[in-house]
């Protein structure tokens, strides 16, 4: 279940044991009922609605904390987006990799020109019809004209 719909139904439910209180309170008024079991059905409303409350405050809480908490990690993550400059705060690993050529470079044509990174995604740029070098692009960029 999403938070926002266990807000809606705990909220609704204890909106229900509050009207329930109510109207069992404007009964007794307009009948002149004070009877002992009229009061007693009015306790144990009372008492129902008064946990309902206390289970919704609860669970609202926890939302509030969870969307804390949430809040926290995407300012967190956005003042590290913030904060980097763009390629020189790359991960070490992936820098080195867009750094040196690809491995299949001396046995494969297609792959002459690409970067180790290059080599990783070359499978999906395959895949999606992506031009895999800057010779294919120019290419791709000539028939374009002559059309």
């Amino acid at each position: 279940m999403k938070k926002s719909t266990i807000g809606m139904i705990a909220g609704s439910t204890a909106l229900v044991s509050a009207g329930t209180v109510m109207a069992v309170k404007k009964y007794q008024e307009k009948s002149g009922n004070g009877s002992l079991n009229g009061n007693d059905m009015l306790e144990k409303v009372k008492t129902g609605a008064s946990k309902t409350m206390q289970k919704t405050k609860a669970v609202l809480d926890k939302q509030m904390d969870m969307m804390n908490k949430e809040k926290q990690m995407i300012d967190q993550a956005d003042s590290k987006m913030q904060s980097s400059n763009h390629a020189g705060q790359l991960d070490p690993t992936i820098q080195k990799k867009d750094d040196i050529e690809s491995p299949d470079a001396p046995q494969d044509e297609a792959e002459q020109g690409l970067t180790g990174l290059d080599h990783e995604y070359r499978s999906e740029w395959v895949a999606n019809g992506f031009p895999q070098t800057h010779r294919e692009m120019e290419r791709l960029e000539e028939e374009d004209e002559s059309k």
